[in-house]
């Protein structure tokens, strides 16, 4: 903790007790385990709750800046606040991330997502856990950081780096996320979606780290509404759909994009298959095409159709060779 002034005063008529007087205190380091007493005090009921604490320690430093905070001093101060909470978080690389967390770009990031949507950028762990727990706070409203730019990675197509790990402390340049605001409200409408697809009975929380999740999600972003006012319901009706959706959008695509197929023999049976290259669709730039002309519009939904009629019209007339090559239609994206 640190403070501007201190004092000490050990002549209060209490034996082994003494006051303490701190002026301006700020805690930068404990922060949690602060606040994780006070909702064991909260919880505690009865005149005498203040006992569960009875024969409980906590060790507090203090650290007292002589300094004044204003004037030339002030830069000074500062830089010797930061050192001393560098010193002071050296347990564990996720501290060390919350730390990163008070820089000036994620200050910025969650003032302008607060001002444009009304939503809540988690910058540091459990930052907004008071508000959730006594519930003036939505979990709806709340954007975790490493999702935020995995949300912002998947808008712009680079769904490689939208399943990295620790994703908040590899980013360079944390402002580029705010720049566009054509992107950055694709980003709220794919959050929205988000929201309701994980939220949705029976999914598989595995499924937010495969970079099929981050393509469908960059497919529904390109279906983002004119107005804010209504995403909302856009993402309503876009969710539910958008396993369907893709399924009927890969069938059509794999079926068209015959120059995306790859043959391969195995080499002690001889035996050949094929595949569909997804990481050749993507970077050739026909994804992004493919997503804008076919991911859920009529034509694409009947076409679909059609091709799982001739399949299974295929495979009951036993025609192998029509059968497999329709059939490698309803592959899912592969990795080259």
């Amino acid at each position: 903790m640190l403070s501007d002034e201190t004092y000490i005063n050990e002549r209060i008529g209490q034996r082994n007790k003494a006051q303490l007087t701190l002026k301006n205190p700020q805690i930068i380091n404990g922060g949690q385990t602060a606040y994780t007493l006070s909702r064991i005090l909260e919880e505690a009921e009865g005149p005498d709750r203040e006992a569960v604490f009875q024969g409980k320690e906590v060790l507090l430093k203090v650290i007292t800046l002589i300094d004044s905070p204003s004037g030339a001093n002030a830069a000074r101060r500062l830089e010797l606040i930061d050192q001393i909470s560098t010193a002071t978080n050296q347990q564990t690389p996720v501290i060390n991330a919350d730390k990163f967390s008070n820089n000036a770009d994620h200050i910025q990031i969650q003032r302008v997502l607060f001002d444009r949507y009304g939503i809540l950028y988690e910058r540091k762990r459990g930052e907004f856990a008071d508000g959730l727990h006594k519930g003036y706070i939505s979990l709806d409203l709340l954007i975790e950081r490493n999702l935020f730019f995995r949300l912002y990675f998947a808008v712009i197509g680079n769904f490689d780096s939208a399943v990295r790990k620790k994703l908040f402390m590899k980013i360079e340049n944390p402002c580029q996320t705010i720049q566009d605001s054509g992107i950055l409200d694709r980003l709220y409408f794919s959050f929205l979606c988000y929201k309701r697809i994980v939220g949705s009975t029976g999914f598989d929380p595995r499924k937010s780290r495969e970079h099929r999740f981050y393509m469908q999600l960059y497919a529904l972003s390109r279906r983002t509404p004119k107005a804010i006012e209504d995403y909302l319901a856009a993402a309503d009706s876009a969710a539910p759909l958008v396993e369907s959706n893709w399924q009927c959008f890969m069938k059509v695509v794999v079926s068209r994009r015959t120059e995306f197929w790859q043959t391969t023999f195995k080499p002690r049976t001889g035996q050949k298959s094929k595949s569909f290259s997804r990481n050749q669709w993507i970077i050739s730039g026909a994804f992004a095409k493919d997503v804008d002309e076919l991911f859920g519009t009529e034509e694409t939904l009947a076409e679909a159709a059609e091709l799982e009629r001739t399949l299974t019209n295929a495979t009951a007339s036993g025609t192998p060779e029509t059968s497999d090559a329709i059939g490698s239609t309803a592959l899912p994206p592969q990795s080259a």
